[in-house]
């Protein structure tokens, strides 16, 4: 499959027999860590806790940026962590205020409490093409490898959206994501998707979230390397 989905699927699966989490960085990111964090502070064991005190996530993303942008001048009140959807069902039309620089959405924030730490705030983002799917950045991320499993087998076939829906909304999804992927060559029926986009698909599928942490709660900033090139999206 397209960027070697199965093969990066198969190397996580192998895992689960002798870990519960892993935790990737790709050699195009640097993780800088924030000076007014004290220097035994950890974003894994963070991200793990959070991982831990909520079964229904897969995976925990450092975000690229420092999160969403609040404040009264943007008029964006589920910004702050207080549990609150965005307005609008399809984000895209949501205006330049929840655009982030890696080229994500923000959709909501939700409160996570945890045991021996200060809550967490959990930020959900989604991809231009898709609105309504959590986004997946290969980039960083830690893992429950276990959770992971949930979504195999991987199955790149199927119409993500509805172009024959009742609801105007979902077949105009429809047309835009046939024409997003049409335009980058991308073919569902012959596999070529990139692995962000399966792995993000069948965890929603499965009842799993995908959420991102920002700076101020990991203790790091996520820096793409331009020497070494990087994703599209964050």
């Amino acid at each position: 499959m397209w960027k070697n989905t199965l093969a990066f699927a198969w190397g996580l699966a192998r895992l689960a027999a002798c870990v519960t989490h892993v935790v990737h960085v790709d050699n195009d990111i640097l993780l800088r860590r924030l000076p007014a964090h004290v220097a035994n502070a950890s974003w894994v064991e963070r991200a793990v806790a959070v991982l831990e005190a909520n079964e229904s996530l897969m995976s925990v993303h450092p975000t690229r940026g420092g999160g969403p942008a609040c404040g009264a001048k943007h008029g964006l009140p589920y910004c702050r962590c207080a549990n609150k959807l965005a307005n609008k069902m399809d984000v895209r039309w949501a205006g330049p205020a929840t655009r982030q620089s890696g080229g994500l959405y923000f959709l909501h924030s939700a409160r996570q409490p945890l045991a021996d730490a200060r809550e967490a705030c959990l930020l959900t983002y989604v991809g231009p093409h898709k609105p309504d799917v959590p986004h997946f950045s290969i980039q960083a991320f830690v893992l429950d490898v276990t959770r992971f499993q949930r979504i195999f087998p991987l199955d790149a076939s199927h119409e993500l959206y509805d172009g024959n829906s009742s609801s105007v909304g979902e077949r105009a999804r429809a047309v835009f994501l046939k024409t997003f992927e049409t335009n980058r060559g991308i073919v569902r029926a012959e596999g070529r998707v990139d692995p962000e986009s399966i792995f993000e698909e069948r965890a929603r599928s499965v009842g799993l979230g995908v959420v991102f942490m920002a700076p101020s709660e990991l203790g790091i900033e996520k820096i793409v390397n331009p020497r070494r090139g990087s994703s599209a999206l964050g």
